[in-house]
């Protein structure tokens, strides 16, 4: 995946997340059914945190100085829903 693939795809993102909630008022936006349960602004605030949680490595990234984690280094261990 290049470059203009991945901001062509927050792009797209950004477009559908604006389409969904973006006539949504303050109100509607902070309800919570009960409170067990997350609102719709706090379940956005939780991907942009998680999402600027990034921001360091992509700076890294792009300027050549990232080095992977040791963690990094192994492949995930998948199992098959078919093979419990």
């Amino acid at each position: 995946m290049n470059l203009s693939s991945v901001v062509s795809r927050i792009d797209e993102v950004s477009k559908a997340f604006r389409e969904t909630f973006g006539e949504f008022t303050i109100d509607h936006i902070n309800f919570k059914p009960n409170d067990a349960e997350w609102s719709i602004g706090q379940n956005i605030d939780h991907l942009i945190r998680i999402t600027e949680s990034y921001f360091p490595i992509f700076d890294e990234v792009i300027s050549r100085s990232h080095q992977v984690r040791w963690f990094g280094k192994f492949r995930f261990i998948q199992r098959s829903q078919h093979n419990p």
